[in-house]
């Protein structure tokens, strides 16, 4: 069986050693920048968790605000309106 067949490769344990412990490098490497990585997710996540704290009870204030102001601007609207024809009317009446 010594003959050589055309096309066949040797490998040897030596080679395959060699490329094994270049796949654990890599490997470690690779787990070293996922663990970096999970510190500045944290991070992030405590950040936005921070943000999402102080933001609602803003927005909820605002929110209300205009509320308030469009309520009132209708209710004003509403008086002048009113108010308004009634004023017309009395001119109109008079002017007859």
């Amino acid at each position: 069986m010594s003959a050589e067949i055309p096309g066949a490769v040797v490998i040897t344990l030596r080679e395959i050693y060699d490329e094994q412990k270049g796949t654990r490098e890599d490997v470690q490497k690779v787990l070293a920048r996922l663990e970096d990585q999970s510190a500045s997710i944290k991070d992030h996540e405590d950040r936005i968790r921070e943000l999402e704290k102080s933001n609602p009870a803003d927005q909820e204030e605002r929110l209300k605000g205009l509320e308030r102001f469009r309520w009132l601007s209708m209710g004003a609207a509403t008086l002048l309106g009113g108010g308004g024809g009634a004023f017309l009317s009395q001119i109109v009446s008079k002017g007859a």
